[in-house]
């Protein structure tokens, strides 16, 4: 079974991420860091709703999930690549009514259910996120790696805004940047 944490990646543009390939390393993670945390900013904010209480978690929830649910970004410079996830936070640690609440310890329980002695069933309130918030999520880190690429492609190739935002228009014209 798959950890609740580690089921939410996103993947961009794939010509966009081909265009930041052809630039340097430092410009391409740069970019697509704040990019990406963008998109995932969409969908924490769709698994926050989720984990409201009363909606898909039972009304005597204490609302600890929800407040724990964060997002992280992630560079890998050997493979050139750049991903994010959303998840509940096991650093997020609580006393309700004199006992200790981890949030994170228990999140994989509550997306998926389990068996036993008090069997549950799932309450999914990530991977519907994900689901309700794709194209969205995807549109903003398209919007936000355009929006940074002219500004860092300067800063990387010491030229200024105006000659980036020509290179911007001569790929984008290449049709290396999607719509």
């Amino acid at each position: 079974m798959a950890r609740a944490s580690d089921m939410l990646t996103l993947v961009g543009d794939k010509k966009l991420a081909n265009t930041m390939l052809s630039l340097p390393t430092q410009v391409f993670t740069g970019v697509m860091r704040g990019a990406i945390g963008k998109g995932l900013a969409v969908v924490k904010k769709q698994a926050r709703k989720n984990a409201k209480p009363g909606e898909i978690l039972s009304n005597e929830a204490t609302g600890e999930m929800r407040k724990a649910i964060k997002q992280k970004t992630h560079a890998n410079r050997t493979k050139e690549t750049v991903s994010g996830r959303v998840f509940v936070s096991r650093d997020k640690k609580t006393e309700i009514d004199g006992k200790h609440h981890n949030p994170g310890a228990v999140a994989h329980l509550v997306e998926f259910g389990h068996q036993g002695p008090s069997p549950a069933p799932p309450h999914p309130f990530l991977r519907p996120a994900l689901d309700t918030t794709r194209p969205e999520a995807k549109a903003a880190v398209t919007k936000e790696a355009k929006k940074r690429l002219p500004k860092a492609v300067a800063r990387a190739k010491k030229i200024n805004r105006k000659d980036a935002t020509n290179l911007l228009r001569k790929l984008n014209g290449k049709g290396l940047l999607g719509s």
